[in-house]
């Protein structure tokens, strides 16, 4: 669910986003939106393109709240373009970045504040609360090859609707003895102060 005002950003094919209730801006892009993009042989530039998806970046939420600042509606000015050219003015926002074919998943949890959480290709990011409710990051590398952790399955029935089923592959992630834990301000990954970014967007009314 959104608030009235706020702000979820999705520059990704795969998501999964269960029971996540956002009050301010929740922004997610990602390098590799539709996995590598190669050119068959023999084909003309732009042309022939083949699309990994096994190779995109993937983000899950379940049960998590976001609680930020959000956009500041006052200086944003619809007349000036700052909605359909994607420059709201921004007080604070939840910024997840992925590069190349990471991941990242939160769960449990309240992301407060202005954040960024920035993941390297080759890994998976999870977020969750301790007893106290402070949040804790494992940055985990996935298997050998970066073969995704999970990924939607599409079938198309005989009535013409399309059926999505959510595929795990526990064995894609490698439990490493160096996989760093630590609370926010550590240094699995890296959080800093989030700006503003680009994108589609979309607001609630």
């Amino acid at each position: 669910s959104m608030t009235t005002g706020s702000e979820l950003v999705l520059e990704l094919a795969e998501a999964q986003l269960v029971n996540v209730n956002i009050n301010g801006s929740l922004l997610v892009s990602c390098d590799n939106v539709m996995g590598n993009i190669e050119a068959k042989a023999g084909e003309g530039e732009g042309k022939g393109l083949v699309f990994d998806t096994s190779q995109c970046g993937r983000v899950r939420m379940r049960h998590v709240r976001v609680e930020n600042a959000g956009v500041n509606h006052e200086e944003t000015v619809m007349e000036s373009g700052d909605c359909w050219k994607h420059r709201p003015s921004r007080v604070e926002s939840c910024r997840i970045v992925l590069h190349g074919n990471a991941e990242f998943e939160a769960r449990r949890c309240t992301l407060s504040g202005n954040l960024s959480f920035e993941v390297p290709a080759g890994n998976k990011m999870f977020v969750t609360a301790d007893a106290d409710g402070k949040l804790v990051r494992t940055l985990e590398p996935l298997s050998a090859g970066g073969k995704a952790s999970w990924g939607w399955e599409y079938q198309l029935c005989r009535d013409g609707r399309l059926r999505l089923r959510l595929r795990l592959w526990p064995g894609a992630i490698r439990r490493a003895s160096n996989a760093v834990r630590s609370a926010v301000g550590g240094v699995a990954g890296r959080i800093a102060t989030a700006g503003n970014g680009k994108g589609a967007q979309q607001q609630a009314s």
